[in-house]
């Protein structure tokens, strides 16, 4: 059996287009200023949730929209 390890910090432009798009989505989801603290916790987990191997745009969102937090943070 063949095993490799895939580094998950690298971030390809497809990703760089997306991961903006839905952090956008869920901070106007939840009202909150792209620089509040509300914000930068979508943002570290948006990131944690791409790493741990949750690529598609619409997963992203319905997974972070699922989490009671980001519902309505602020």
């Amino acid at each position: 059996m063949i095993s490799f390890y895939v580094d998950k910090s690298i971030l390809y432009p497809d990703d760089l287009a997306k991961l903006p798009r839905v952090f956008d989505l869920l901070c106007a989801d939840g009202g909150l200023d792209i620089g509040s603290t509300g914000a930068e916790l979508i943002a570290g987990t948006l990131l944690d949730i791409f790493q741990n191997g949750t690529c598609e745009e619409a997963a992203l969102l319905a997974e972070l929209r699922q989490q009671r937090s980001f519902r309505k943070i602020g």
